[in-house]
């Protein structure tokens, strides 16, 4: 185990490395062929299938161990006609039932997911049935995969998170909402102003101990890969914390579930799980402060982190555990 340090930089806040706690990671198994971990939202347990090139696998304590049993593969919901190539629906359970986006077009031709396909639309279907667009213009596409649905002003109802990418701009985190009249603008941040640079959004929480909802995401993950932390204000999401040296994503890969969000150590500060820039390394990042964040946790590897990574109770004995593959086929448990 290896601490991490960072120098300062000019626009982005200290990270500073401290004590790790004892969490318990073990290597379950090793799996030819490994292609990426997905929690199965078919299953009430929420349980995470290990995908290979030919099989999935679950996880399952016998004795208090745990063991790679086969597994069915994972269900899924029905995509729409018009959903983009590789994407995924996202499903809700307040005002949004549904959320993915659609309209394939090329005309940004950056191929940071594997192609150089975009959204030209963001589509919600509604608890009641009906289906809301939000189409862009010809300026900008959806630079994404999956919507995340998050209620972030606390008023009961989802809104949408995602990534626009503008011709001219570059990418930008972007918030849609139900309005009155379909789906409109939220918020959105400034873009980063190059093109052919990306945003990977990460999730919202309340990471800063303010009780407000805040927004995180990952600027030029595979590049220097800088999560930021916006706070709303109006129609506009405002950075007020990053910090270089991290990754979510590597190129031409279409796994976008490269972090997690969990409280670590239950004192009611969510932290984002993730790895080092060079994918060797898995820590958790928090706040100590409103403006200082922290190393909480740290696991080294001698290879690479390959899959998304899952969070859930996979031992049943309360709280989270965490897992994820490396690029040697190895599948890593972390139990809390």
């Amino acid at each position: 185990m290896r601490q991490f340090s960072f120098a300062c930089m000019l626009g982005y806040a200290c990270v500073m490395a401290v004590p790790a706690y004892a969490w318990t990671h073990s290597e379950i198994s090793v799996v030819a062929g490994l292609q990426n971990f997905v929690i199965d939202s078919g299953v009430d347990s929420g349980e995470v299938k290990i995908l290979t090139d030919k099989t999935t696998h679950a996880i399952q304590f016998v004795n208090g161990k745990p063991h790679l049993v086969p597994a069915d593969a994972p269900s899924s919901p029905v995509a729409p006609p018009n959903i983009l190539p590789h994407a995924a629906v996202t499903q809700g359970e307040r005002n949004i039932a549904a959320a993915w986006l659609a309209t394939a077009t090329d005309r940004y031709n950056h191929g940071v997911l594997g192609d150089e396909i975009g959204a030209a639309t963001a589509a919600t279907r509604l608890q009641n049935g009906d289906v809301l667009r939000y189409d862009l213009p010809a300026d900008s596409v959806f630079e994404d995969l999956t919507p995340r649905l998050y209620d972030i002003d606390g008023d009961g109802d989802d809104e949408i998170i995602v990534v626009r990418s503008n011709l001219y701009d570059g990418a930008a985190v972007s918030v849609l909402t139900v309005g009155a009249t379909g789906l409109e603008v939220f918020a959105e941040a400034y873009p980063i102003g190059l093109t052919h640079r990306w945003i990977s959004p990460l999730d919202a929480a309340e990471f800063d101990g303010d009780g407000v909802m805040e927004v995180a995401a990952m600027v030029a993950p595979h590049l220097q890969g800088v999560p930021s932390f916006y706070n709303r204000e109006g129609q506009r999401l405002k950075r007020f914390a990053a910090a270089p040296g991290f990754s979510t994503y590597y190129i031409d890969s279409s796994i976008l579930g490269m972090s997690v969000i969990l409280d670590a150590h239950s004192d009611g500060r969510p932290g984002i799980v993730l790895p080092s820039l060079d994918r060797d390394t898995l820590y958790t990042v928090g706040f100590d402060d409103p403006s200082k964040l922290k190393i909480i946790e740290t696991v080294h590897h001698d290879s690479e982190i390959m899959t998304a990574i899952a969070a859930t109770d996979i031992d049943r004995q309360g709280g989270a555990d965490i897992m994820y593959g490396l690029d040697s086929g190895a599948i890593i448990l972390i139990r809390r």
